[in-house]
């Protein structure tokens, strides 16, 4: 049976019909209920009653901004905090588990920056808020009586931006009882730029980790994601995620959802650029070849023990074997880890799929090496 590619890019319901504020009040409640919790035994403890979110909004940020005492200074929070960036796809949550192998470090994910708020769908089917914190800070401006205290709305954004970053650092870093902290972040689209600005504004001494993936394999990798949320009766899903054998296509992507993956890619590495601090670039194929090499060398470039023995016991923890329970290459098309190996885009490209790749990310593969002419185009086939 041949089918059409339907053009459905990436399955996201956005906002539900909902209107803005309410998906920001429901996924900020975890964040009213940490910073909260930080004062369970003030001597308002027992009379304090959640009446509404306008009420816990107003009442947390209150607290924020006026107990600076439970906070870090800014300059601790310059040599404890650090960051992972990179496209979605290119093996950030592998780093991440690895890095936290080692004793001194605490790598997590926290969408600090860059506004963004979309509810998107679950593998199992149900749906739930992808939110940043700039954006839900930006949405309790909405509420907050920042006049009465004499401040603009700008005044009130940032300072509650600041505090709140040092609390998350401080959370990690006595809940996990290390040193130093790592937050990996996988920019939204059109928020790269500011996601920089917003490190370089409130953590000016942090250190960038720029991990780079082939961003064919990012494409390839990212559509397998979003096909795994997708409609389950559809021919694409049963193509390629059931793998059933009475349906065929004669191709993988949409022109909207390969675009859409062009910019993830290019995006970042763009936004990477605008970073003049301490900088390392990781590549995901390097990861591949010999990752205890690679962890050594960002354990040196962040200050912590980058003893070779320490490093091989954190790749060989998070191995693709070990994790997944299955051989690398050995493909689970609806796994989060789906195949571990570099290169699987020629699986999947056609020759139409290359050219549009190749202009929409306007020459970056040659720029970061991965090809080095364009005829790698030649080698792709009109369909699969």
């Amino acid at each position: 049976m041949s089918a059409e590619v339907p053009m459905n890019a990436r399955p996201v319901t956005r906002y539900s019909g909902q209107p803005k504020h309410a998906i920001l009040h429901v996924a900020g409640g975890f964040i009213l209920q940490v910073v909260a919790k930080r004062h369970v035994d003030s001597p308002m403890r027992g009379t304090v009653r959640v009446v509404s979110a306008k009420t816990t909004l107003n009442f947390c940020c209150d607290k924020v901004l006026a107990c600076p005492a439970i906070f870090l200074n800014r300059q601790t929070i310059r040599s404890m905090f650090h960051f992972i960036i990179s496209a979605m796809r290119s093996g950030s949550t592998w780093l991440t588990r690895a890095l936290n192998r080692h004793p001194d470090i605490f790598a997590t994910e926290q969408r600090l920056f860059g506004r963004f708020a979309e509810i998107w769908p679950n593998p199992n089917g149900s749906h739930s808020p992808r939110i940043t914190l700039d954006e839900y800070v930006q949405a309790t401006a909405m509420h907050y009586l920042f006049d009465e205290l004499g401040w603009k709305r700008r005044e009130y954004v940032e300072r509650i931006q600041q505090q709140l970053l040092v609390f998350f650092s401080r959370f990690a870093r006595e809940h996990s009882g290390k040193s130093v902290v790592v937050d990996k972040v996988t920019p939204y689209l059109g928020t790269g730029e500011r996601v920089i600005d917003s490190i370089r504004q409130f953590v000016p001494g942090a250190k960038l980790i720029y991990l780079v993936r082939d961003g064919r394999d990012v494409a390839t990798s990212g559509t397998f994601d979003w096909l795994a949320r997708a409609d389950r009766q559809s021919d694409r899903y049963r193509c390629f995620i059931e793998r059933e054998s009475d349906v065929s296509l004669n191709r993988f992507f949409n022109d909207e959802e390969l675009h859409t993956w062009a910019r993830y890619w290019s995006e970042t590495y763009h936004a990477v650029q605008k970073w003049s601090g301490p900088l390392l670039e990781v590549r995901y194929e390097a990861m591949l070849e010999d990752q205890a090499a690679v962890l050594q060398q960002i354990f040196q470039f962040l200050g912590v023990n980058a003893d070779q023995e320490l490093a091989r016991q954190a790749a060989e923890a998070v191995s693709f074997e070990r994790i997944t329970g299955r051989p690398r290459g050995q493909s689970e098309p609806g796994a989060k880890a789906r195949k571990g190996i570099a290169g699987d885009w020629k699986n999947y490209f056609t020759l139409c799929d290359g050219h549009r790749f190749d202009r929409d990310t306007e020459g970056l593969l040659y720029t970061l090496g991965y090809e080095t002419s364009e005829t790698w185009l030649e080698q792709l086939s009109e369909k699969l």
